[in-house]
């Protein structure tokens, strides 16, 4: 078992030894998620869903995650040209769809990754469905902070 404290980086783990969960503060997580416009929670979901396929060996909300990554760049992308052009050419654009496609795309992998954590070997219960649906990301980091991993063990194979 990795405790917060120990200084330990993922190489540095033996056999039935679990990685930490990804360390950043979710005020961190919700602030760069503001600045950079929505980016950096898909990035930082991504990584959450990466960590915890790396401890199961499987997720279903891996794929949803990197899905929402790539749409979210693209779409980060589009809005600062539009920006961009906004500002210089004075036009008026409809970003309803693009937002609208983004934000559901978003709940998808947020949702997949809660009913993960739930289950062995994570076992976080009272993670609230509401609390996800308006704050996603970062009440996902909020719940992992201080978070240890119990390693799953292994049943014998019966031949």
């Amino acid at each position: 078992m990795v405790t917060m404290g120990t200084p330990m980086s993922d190489k540095d783990l033996q056999p039935g030894q679990v990685s930490r969960p990804p360390q950043l503060h979710w005020a961190f997580v919700g602030l760069l998620s503001l600045v950079t416009l929505g980016w950096f929670a898909s990035f930082w979901l991504f990584i959450q869903t990466k960590w915890v396929r790396s401890v199961r060996g499987h997720t279903r909300a891996y794929g949803w995650a990197m899905a929402y990554l790539v749409y979210s760049s693209i779409s980060t992308f589009a809005n600062v040209v539009q920006l961009i052009a906004l500002h210089t050419l004075s036009r008026n654009w409809n970003d309803g769809y693009t937002a609208g496609s983004l934000a559901t795309l978003a709940l998808v992998p947020a949702f997949a990754l809660q009913e993960e954590l739930e289950e062995p070997p994570f076992s976080l219960r009272y993670l609230s469905g509401w609390m996800i649906f308006f704050f996603g990301t970062v009440y996902l980091q909020f719940n992992l902070q201080g978070f240890e991993v119990e390693p799953l063990e292994a049943e014998p194979l019966k031949i």
